[in-house]
């Protein structure tokens, strides 16, 4: 086990470099010179190349991906190049507030996708499985940037229920909260029921029920546990991508995360804040696979990772 982790722990190191190179290249090509908003619409061409200069900026993007690379085998992730402050210091300030709503997204996910995948399985092809599966086709339908402004506008400013925007309190929690997490229930909600209704039909599933228990109770004891891989997989694939994809709602929403300060940086053109917010968001999906990949051997003792 223990070498397998260091296996996996060694493979994040290519993928990291892929990553912060292949945005250092777009970014590059995307129109635009960070030195107007540093410098301010009225600086000469003079001040421009010194500071260019001083930054590296003048150098080609791969002097520029690599001596990125040689800070980073030092812990250093840069400074800003609007604020002077160091990114590290800027991505904390922002990191709980992305985490606290990736998780209360995912809890969202979880508990709807979870209720609805069991109660289709429980009551196949009846009208409740009907009309459950045709929500669910619908919310996999609606995307965010709509979903958002619809909850502010209906529960908002029609009903003066939530705040629209911050994260003060519990109930700014609620509204992006459901934005994210509801589009991911739907998903885990079809998976559940097609893991369920797979499994029930084994063998074993066939015993439990000869042996008169009902069908809640088989689902429950044995069903679920046996389909809880599949489930594990889809339920650490949406934290990853809540963790590094939220950025539209944390907009709508005006919240203080990684989402945000990555669209400020990208529009002032803050390359090492750009690229410390991107090595957080791969970071972060990277280690949630891998946590996830170890779960496995908890959850099936039959794989065993050499």
């Amino acid at each position: 086990m223990i070498q397998y982790i260091c296996y996996r722990l060694l493979l994040l190191v290519p993928s990291i470099m892929g990553v912060i190179t292949i945005v250092a290249i777009f970014l590059h090509l995307v129109p635009g010179d960070p030195l107007d908003q540093i410098l301010g619409p009225y600086s000469t061409e003079q001040q421009k190349i010194e500071v260019r200069e001083q930054l590296g900026l003048d150098q080609s993007i791969f002097n520029q991906v690599f001596s990125y690379f040689t800070s980073l085998l030092q812990a250093d992730l840069g400074s800003s190049l609007l604020s002077g402050e160091p990114v590290i210091s800027l991505i904390q300030e922002r990191l709980a507030a992305t985490l606290s709503l990736a998780l209360s997204s995912l809890f969202v996910s979880v508990w709807a996708g979870l209720t609805v995948g069991f109660l289709c399985a429980l009551k196949e092809q009846s009208w409740l499985d009907l009309s459950l599966t045709s929500i669910v086709t619908l919310a996999l339908a609606i995307p965010n940037f709509w979903l958002g402004p619809m909850l502010i506008y209906f529960f908002s400013i029609q009903l003066k229920l939530f705040p629209v925007s911050g994260n003060d309190s519990l109930l700014h929690f609620v509204l992006p909260s459901l934005t994210l997490g509801l589009s991911l229930s739907a998903v885990l909600a079809r998976m559940t029921r097609t893991s369920l209704l797979e499994n029930v039909s084994q063998d074993y599933a066939k015993v439990a029920k000869a042996k008169g228990l009902s069908g809640t109770a088989v689902l429950l004891k044995h069903v679920l546990k046996n389909s809880s891989l599949s489930i594990l997989t889809i339920t650490g694939l949406q934290l990853g991508v809540l963790l590094g994809g939220s950025i539209i709602t944390e907009q709508i929403f005006d919240w203080p995360g990684l989402g945000t300060l990555l669209i400020d940086a990208i529009h002032s053109r803050d390359y090492p804040l750009i690229q410390g917010c991107v090595l957080f968001i791969a970071l972060g999906y990277l280690f949630v696979n891998l946590a996830v990949d170890l779960l496995y051997t908890y959850l099936d003792p039959r794989i065993v990772y050499e």
